[in-house]
């Protein structure tokens, strides 16, 4: 089964981040860094983001440049 990325920039993330709650994703930050992970919750304008190692980051948005989402391609 194929995948695609999904990207989701910044000023489409509050309409968006149910479907992405749970899932794994990259986080690229508007410093040009990249957080892999899970979206543990989106609230206040703060995304909380547990990495490979069980960290939760806590980022704010303005922080947040846009977030790739794997999805399953439908055949």
């Amino acid at each position: 089964m194929g995948k695609r990325q999904r990207r989701i920039f910044r000023s489409n993330l509050e309409q968006e981040y149910q479907a992405m709650l749970g899932k794994d994703l990259q986080l690229i930050t508007t410093q040009g860094r990249v957080l892999s992970g899970t979206l543990e919750s989106f609230l206040n304008g703060m995304i909380a983001l547990r990495d490979g190692r069980r960290f939760l980051h806590h980022l704010p948005l303005a922080y947040v440049e846009e977030v790739v989402l794997d999805v399953e391609a439908s055949q």
